[in-house]
């Protein structure tokens, strides 16, 4: 009985698969303000560069 079950489970998960016939990935695009200090016209080798980024506790995803 449990290879009868193994047997069914192991159908059931190939064929629940991707292949080339389903899109299985999803890709998302995701939106982040992002502040740069110091603010500069240019900047030289050696500078140091803060990158700040705000992440809030809910954001919004858009599919590719």
């Amino acid at each position: 009985m449990k290879t009868v079950i193994i047997a069914i489970l192991s159908l059931l998960l190939l064929s629940a698969s991707c292949n080339k016939n389903k899109k299985c990935l999803r890709g998302y695009d995701l939106e982040h303000s992002v502040s740069v200090y110091p603010i500069k016209e240019s900047y030289n080798v050696g500078d140091t560069i803060w990158f700040e980024m705000n992440f809030s506790d809910t954001f919004n995803a858009k599919p590719l």
